[in-house]
């Protein structure tokens, strides 16, 4: 099977539809000066969408040729599919040129280019590719070109191109042009970019940087490959440490034997990179993941390694890091900045009721000027949350995964394989027995328009009382389509929770986040999550809760 190398096909999920852009003051390209203090505001920010020339196609096996990486305000071309960049005009930003398996780079895989207030910038220097010859040519992925950009070490736009190579099957890309919102931002002390290869959840490229170690500086890149599709590897994970049967001390076990089967499997230079890091004293408080891979729940892993003869091993990743996951097929960074002044809260009122979920709908009212939308139907929510904007949006609720559903009640030897593929979807238990799902809330009139402007934290607190077998909620289906729709973060679940606990963290978050502005959310949640891991208390909800956003951003503006 084909992979990707430095210098794949472009990426095949749906265009998002709002990107946001990181963003730092104007400086050199000294790496030192990036990581150093806080960043000061833009005078003057200026966007630029990316386009990448090469010659005409189809190329034919064996040639060499020369691609050139450029900015202007000219909409995408047929074939390419871009992010834009915003800088300050005269920041210089890295190119990363990623090539799938068909081709070679010649020579260095990294340029600079310098953003001016000018009709066209261009890369200092164009790459040299090589085509395979044609019986080394992978025949199963279609070729593909990504130049990655990175201001400040962190990915901040990119323009994807499908490739024709005489003989080998293309895939088509409709032109697009992402539309991001400038602001600060500084890098994490280890940032880490997946890029999907093929649309098998299976292949794909991953780029390690660090401020911190001259070899990561630009980022080095390797292919990442996995045994069996991402989203089997997590249904098979969670069924496990949710079982109803597993006593705290199991779970304890079950945690840490699979955190070191998820480290086995994560890209072996993103390993490298964090032994590295850990090597130079340098202390580590946050990594950023920008993926295009929803489901590998890197929280959960725990590094370790052996060392002559003797095992060395450190705590979960998201337990003793800072860690923010920001899905997104565009190579683009999170939010740093997301003041909470005023909510709404959707807190749907059950019979039998979920236990403390008026307290909770209280707690987040109280604390951030809040309105609870009541009663908590879907034309209700749709009226409120596509009329005014709220910096908050708080659901307490039932939620489950249609998947689960069909499972449940289907014939064990049916094939449950094609059941998850044709049925998934994750809904919300409204009131008077309405039900709102993760494509619905993409379609509800205003929400977008409202959701741009801004930009809201989104907290989807979803338990099950009485669980059966647990619902896969928080990847691919609310927490994609918030941030499809523009949300800054969204804190959720990846799978569903037990009621108590639930409101146990919502409850914890909110008065830290009241009490510590400047206190990173991913931090809040480090700190939650570290109690899934404590002898005699261990419970999977602790360990459920993800952070999608970057893992400086904060209430305060200092992220």
């Amino acid at each position: 099977m084909g992979g990707w190398a430095p210098a794949s096909a472009p990426p095949t999920a749906s265009v998002r539809r709002r990107a946001v852009r990181a963003r730092g003051p104007a400086r050199p390209t000294a790496a030192a000066e990036l990581a150093a203090g806080a960043p000061e505001k833009l005078a003057a920010p200026i966007r630029r969408t990316p386009h990448l020339d090469m010659p005409p196609e189809p190329l034919q096996p064996g040639t060499t040729f020369e691609v050139l990486v450029y900015v202007d305000q000219k909409a995408a071309r047929t074939g390419e599919e871009t992010a834009d960049v915003e800088v300050e005009t005269g920041s210089e930003v890295e190119i990363q040129l990623i090539v799938s398996k068909h081709f070679r780079v010649n020579g260095s895989a990294v340029t600079t280019m310098e953003i001016k207030d000018e009709p066209r910038s261009d890369a200092k220097q164009r790459f040299s590719v090589s085509v395979l010859p044609e019986n080394e040519l992978p025949k199963d992925i279609p070729p593909g070109l990504i130049a990655q950009f990175f201001y400040k070490g962190r990915p901040s736009g990119k323009v994807s191109r499908a490739v024709r190579i005489a003989g080998v099957a293309t895939q088509a890309i409709t032109p697009t042009r992402e539309r991001v919102e400038v602001q600060e931002g500084t890098a994490a002390d280890l940032t880490v970019v997946v890029v999907g290869v093929a649309n098998d959840g299976r292949q794909f490229s991953c780029t390690v940087r660090s401020p911190w170690l001259e070899k990561y500086k630009v980022g080095v890149i390797e292919p990442w490959n996995l045994p069996q599709a991402a989203e089997d590897i997590v249904l098979d994970f969670m069924e496990r440490i949710t079982a109803d049967a597993i006593t705290p001390g199991m779970l304890l076990a079950e945690l840490r034997g699979q955190g070191r089967q998820l480290f086995d499997s994560s890209p072996k230079n993103f390993q490298q990179a964090f032994w590295d890091l850990i090597d130079s004293g340098h202390e580590i408080k946050r990594i950023a993941l920008v993926t295009q891979e929803p489901y590998i729940p890197w929280e959960l892993m725990i590094p370790y390694r052996w060392v002559d003869g003797k095992r060395q091993q450190r705590g979960a990743l998201g337990t003793e890091f800072s860690f923010g996951r920001w899905p997104t097929p565009y190579g683009i960074s999170a939010r740093q900045k997301i003041p909470l002044v005023d909510s709404f809260v959707i807190s749907p009122v059950y019979a039998p009721p979920l236990s403390f979920t008026q307290d909770e709908a209280n707690l987040v009212k109280n604390s951030f000027a809040g309105e609870i939308i009541t009663p908590a139907n879907f034309d209700n929510i749709e009226k409120n949350l596509g009329g005014q904007g709220k910096s908050l949006v708080h659901f307490c609720c039932h939620g489950e995964d249609q998947e689960t559903l069909i499972a449940a009640i289907g014939s064990r030897n049916e094939n449950e394989q094609d059941k998850r593929t044709r049925s998934r979807v994750q809904i919300i238990r409204l009131e008077n027995g309405q039900t709102l799902n993760s494509t619905q809330i993409l379609g509800m009139a205003g929400v977008d328009t409202i959701f741009e402007q801004k930009h809201p934290l989104v907290f989807l607190n979803a338990c099950e009382v009485g669980r059966g077998i647990p619902a896969l909620l928080g990847v691919g289906g609310f927490a994609k389509s918030f941030l499809d729709l523009g949300a800054s973060a969204v804190i959720a679940p990846l799978w569903s929770v037990k009621d108590t606990i639930a409101h146990e963290i919502a409850e914890t978050f909110y008065k830290r986040v009241k009490a510590e502005p400047n206190t990173p959310f991913a931090e809040i949640l480090r700190d939650l999550r570290r109690k899934a891991y404590t002898p005699g208390e261990a419970q999977d909800t602790y360990a459920a809760y993800c952070f999608y956003g970057d893992p400086g951003a904060s209430r305060a503006s200092d992220g």
